[in-house]
């Protein structure tokens, strides 16, 4: 989940910067310090991401409680959250349910409006668009 390299794209030239003064001049110490405040910074997001993820998990399941009561499954669930986009192989393995089963979980959850049913080709994608939004908005903004 932490995801540093982000850290070092996004401050790119402080990066190479410190490559050049520890070349240079050494100055091992500053660059030590400005990789843990990546760290630190970078797991702060990622701690925040969680939470998020954690959160719309909680909305999702009051939400199928509610509306689907007979397909909620702690499984289910979490085999929504795996990916971003989930297709009807993924819920068979990942719940250990047969093919009709998970088509039948898969077209309730988009019926109720969780799920967004795109057909490619001859396969049919589902995705999660909360939490491919939550992915949109925690990546778009910096």
């Amino acid at each position: 989940m932490l995801y540093l390299s982000r850290y070092i794209i996004k401050n790119k030239g402080e990066y190479y910067r410190h490559l050049q003064t520890v070349r240079e001049k050494g100055g091992l110490d500053k660059w030590i310090i400005w990789v843990l405040n990546g760290v630190k910074e970078t797991a702060e997001e990622t701690i925040q991401l969680i939470q998020g993820i954690r959160q719309l998990m909680s909305e999702q399941k009051t939400i199928i409680q509610q509306k689907a009561p007979k397909i909620y499954s702690k499984e289910l669930l979490e085999s929504l959250f795996q990916h971003i986009y989930t297709k009807i192989l993924f819920v068979e393995k990942s719940i250990h349910v047969h093919r009709n089963t998970a088509v039948y979980y898969l077209n309730q959850l988009s019926d109720i409006g969780l799920l967004e049913k795109i057909k490619l080709g001859k396969s049919n994608y589902f995705i999660n668009i909360e939490l491919y939004n939550l992915f949109k908005q925690r990546y778009a903004q910096k």
